[in-house]
């Protein structure tokens, strides 16, 4: 199958995003599969239709896993955008266009275009959150869903996280206040996921401790050890889903926003 091509609308920008980490990403990865496992969870109830051809974005779509995870288990067609040129070359398979773009340019041909924006695991990493989340909007057509993942509670920050480039981890109420506060649409849903993640997330930042150099510390702190540590955490996951709907915490937290 041939590399997507993408398409070129803005200048390719390093936003000091480690390469080692798409390195690592593939659907098999335990942690890709719980995050589309919560966001499934997150789908569960809401009037969005999985079955309607719908339009979405997903901003900061690195390689595109997440595009396609999203384009298998629904009827959507999912445009990819980022900064990174490397990262969009490894794009493959999606059925949406593929956009080199800088949303904050808020390019008309893209205005209130999309049924649905996706955000996951992008804000942390934005100094501006303002500017930022209002281009955003403007994506997204009027009673549009934009869907958002974020690290959660501070407690868990460690020395993965300043190598990976988060500014900041959320819970519940600091991701809400991101939209109370300015207006953006309604908050509709937030859920914690990786409620049986949080030991070992405060174990990480302990040997984390101990490690140097920043591509053995996202090596470190992302990829498990052995390939059985990987099927146990996917028997954990779905445990966690089976039992837990909505955990009181977890390593991540995920909102649904209406627009």
């Amino acid at each position: 199958m041939e590399t997507t091509r993408f398409e070129r609308h803005s200048s390719p920008v390093d936003a000091g995003f480690p390469d080692e980490w798409y390195g690592l990403s593939s659907e098999e990865h335990f942690w890709f599969q719980w995050r589309m496992k919560a966001f499934e969870s997150l789908l569960s109830g809401l009037p969005v239709s999985r079955d309607a051809p719908l339009k979405a974005l997903e901003i900061g779509c690195g390689t595109g896993l997440l595009r396609k995870q999203i384009e298998s288990s629904t009827s959507w067609v999912v445009d990819g955008a980022d900064l990174n040129q490397a990262a969009l070359e490894g794009n493959i398979g999606a059925k949406g266009r593929t956009l080199l773009y800088n949303i904050l340019e808020q390019k008309e041909e893209f205005r209130h275009k999309y049924d649905i924006v996706i955000l996951f695991d992008v804000i942390e990493h934005i100094e501006d959150t303002d500017a930022f989340l209002r281009a955003a909007f403007m994506h997204l057509k009027p009673g549009g869903w934009m869907f958002i993942n974020v690290p959660a509670l501070e407690l868990l920050s460690s020395k993965y996280d300043v190598c990976v480039g988060h500014m900041r981890r959320y819970d519940k109420r600091s991701l809400a206040r991101e939209f109370d506060s300015r207006g953006l649409g309604r908050v509709v849903r937030l859920r914690y996921w990786g409620f049986l993640l949080v030991p070992l997330a405060l174990a990480r930042r302990m040997v984390l401790a101990f490690v140097t150099g920043r591509e053995k510390v996202v090596t470190t702190g992302f990829n498990p050890p052995h390939a059985i540590w990987n099927r146990l955490l996917i028997h954990a996951m779905s445990f966690e889903s089976a039992l837990l709907r909505s955990p009181a915490l977890g390593t991540s937290v995920m909102a649904a926003v209406q627009g």
